[in-house]
């Protein structure tokens, strides 16, 4: 800008600037790429729900996370003249899974695992959590919502969810909609409450 208008405006003044017309600054969230042949998948899929004006009231929307029990602090505090105390921290800190669901009508029991989850894992925390859920709360019909995790696809979960009854409702793949924006907002909030109560406990 000083070449082209012979203009001096420090970097400050930009910042002022751009505060007074309502920019903010945070750290940018990213998105999962979404590939071409996905977007047209996920485009029908939407106009699908709009003409049928569907608003999941039925739909059962399940995942799992993983929850470091232990936090430690990014800045420390020294005088001048003095080196800072560097804090021990494990290399492979101490972390659980977690497993839930939301819906229209409310939530599930939260499942709380360690260790590595494979599909008969899996199996195993919806019978012990979803099921019991389904017969109370949608007796009348359900629709349960899950990632395209290889676990929650293979055809040893596909059979199980076939012959207990459960009505897996495929969505396309790569659908950012729903796997980065509420489910992770709600992961958040979940990891949030979770740290908080056993810290109290």
């Amino acid at each position: 800008m000083p070449n082209e208008c012979d203009i001096q405006i420090s970097e400050a003044t930009i910042r002022r600037v751009r505060r007074k017309l309502g920019w903010k600054m945070e750290n940018a969230r990213y998105c999962q790429l979404v590939r071409e042949p996905n977007k047209i998948k996920r485009m029908a899929f939407c106009l699908k729900a709009f003409r049928e004006e569907d608003v999941f009231n039925n739909v059962i929307f399940t995942d799992e996370t993983f929850v470091q029990m232990e936090q430690y602090a990014r800045v420390c505090f020294h005088k001048d003249g003095t080196q800072p105390k560097r804090k021990d921290r494990p290399k492979h800190p101490l972390k659980v899974h977690v497993w839930a669901g939301i819906s229209w009508r409310g939530a599930t029991q939260v499942c709380i695992f360690s260790g590595c989850m494979e599909s008969i894992g899996y199996q195993t925390i919806l019978e012990r959590n979803l099921l019991p859920f389904v017969r109370r709360v949608y007796p009348d019909g359900h629709r349960m919502w899950q990632d395209n995790d290889p676990k929650h696809t293979s055809n040893s979960t596909k059979k199980w969810m076939k012959d207990n009854g459960i009505d897996h409702w495929v969505t396309p793949p790569e659908s950012p909609v729903s796997n980065q924006t509420y489910i992770y907002d709600l992961l958040q909030l979940l990891n949030s409450c979770i740290l908080l109560h056993v810290r109290h406990n």
